[in-house]
């Protein structure tokens, strides 16, 4: 239910009013009481981004929201879905599988791909791990069983319709294993870990292109990668904390 996937939910509602909203158990209550999610993401974006992204965001009424359990699946015309509940990116994110084409809506969960990262020698898939709950290896977990249908395609979020190949698993793997030494090495240093993250990304790119090219699409990857940047960030600031708590006591 971040704001980008769902912050428009309550407007929606108001729109189609015999709508009912599908969210995961850990989402509910921040798109019916919205404050706590604005004030998060109001850290992360500062306000004036945040204002021009979101504007106002409308809480969902909660007599037409309901509560989408692991494994559940419900029906939209002649479409069977069925949610998957992934962690790593987020501990509220749901994926829904969609038998009729042997495809996941992935949400986050199968990384980031745009048109200019999609080449005739495969696709260039980045994780997304931005604040505040990035856990890598419950990430990795969550891409692994995505994988495990045997999907046909992937739907991403960011952006459109994905074939799916298992290449793409190895390589978003790699990059969350690697995102796990960083944090290690540059520890909160965002800036660092910034470069660090289009670096990794650029590596991978120069399988699929020519060097210069790669190079190209990399740095069009600096925006998401400053994000995934403060999730690395974020998460050893709560490792260090944790160290800290225990050589205290």
């Amino acid at each position: 239910m971040h704001l980008d996937h769902a912050g428009a939910a309550g407007l929606y509602l108001r729109e189609f009013p015999d709508a009912t909203l599908l969210v995961h158990p850990r989402g509910a209550r921040h798109l019916t009481d919205p404050d706590r999610l604005v004030a998060s993401s109001m850290k992360v974006y500062g306000e004036a981004a945040f204002t021009a992204l979101y504007g106002e965001i409308i809480p969902a009424p909660l007599a037409r929201t309901h509560v989408l359990e692991d494994g559940e699946t419900f029906t939209i015309g002649q479409r069977t879905l069925g949610a998957m509940h992934t962690r790593g990116h987020a501990e509220h994110h749901l994926c829904l599988w969609d038998e009729q084409t042997d495809g996941w809506f992935t949400g986050d969960m199968f990384g980031i791909s745009y048109a200019g990262l999609r080449f005739e020698a495969g696709s260039f898939v980045l994780p997304a791990t931005t604040p505040t709950q990035f856990d890598p290896q419950a990430y990795i977990a969550s891409v692994h069983a995505l994988a495990a249908r045997n999907p046909a395609m992937m739907y991403l979020t960011h952006f459109s319709a994905l074939p799916f190949r298992a290449e793409q698993v190895d390589m978003l793997c790699d990059q969350l294993q690697h995102y796990t030494v960083l944090g290690s090495e540059a520890g909160q240093d965002v800036a660092a870990l910034q470069t660090a993250v289009i670096r990794r990304a650029e590596q991978h790119l120069q399988r699929l292109t020519s060097a210069p090219a790669a190079r190209v699409a990399a740095q069009s990857l600096v925006m998401d990668a400053q994000l995934n940047a403060q999730g690395i960030a974020f998460r050893q600031s709560r490792i260090d904390n944790s160290h800290s708590g225990a050589e205290t006591a």
